[in-house]
């Protein structure tokens, strides 16, 4: 089974979307067209048993939260052993994290993996590679700067 938290119907939906039978949506207000796959609740508390998901996928959700810490550790409580974490979230450096005054966790790409393993998880970005052709240390260097200049962070993070 897979959950996709906050999906609403906005731009920020995560995408591709995630489809299938074995998808639950869960958000703090239901669309028109709710269907049984929708489920009311809040992210800070979800509403499920231990380790049922093989994929949380949460967009635009994280920065909203007053305590992002229990959010992540309520997505590792519902993921299996393995299981997958995608979160994406603006950037503490571009200017969509500040187009909303709802945006009250502000993360940059370091301190959103930190907290990711302070929460158990193992991180790793979406991040395109950069210049094969240079030397480890330099594609290393385009790499973090790639990351702290994107406007949204994308991560995946696994349940270790």
């Amino acid at each position: 089974m897979r959950l996709e938290i906050g999906p609403g119907a906005g731009k920020y939906r995560f995408s591709p979307r995630i489809r299938g039978d074995d998808v639950i949506y869960l958000d703090i207000s239901l669309p028109g067209n709710s269907s049984s796959n929708w489920v009311r609740a809040d992210a800070q508390h979800l509403p499920f048993k231990n380790g049922v998901f093989e994929e949380v996928v949460a967009s635009h959700v994280i920065e909203h939260l007053e305590n992002p810490a229990l959010f992540l550790k309520e997505c590792y409580r519902v993921l299996k052993k393995e299981g997958v974490l995608r979160l994406w979230c603006p950037n503490v450096f571009s200017k969509n994290m500040y187009r909303d005054n709802s945006h009250v966790f502000k993360a940059n790409p370091y301190s959103l993996k930190k907290l990711l393993k302070r929460c158990g998880f193992q991180a790793h970005f979406d991040c395109p590679a950069v210049g094969s052709l240079f030397p480890r240390f330099f594609r290393f260097m385009l790499r973090a700067l790639y990351l702290m200049l994107a406007n949204d962070i994308r991560v995946a993070a696994w349940k270790r």
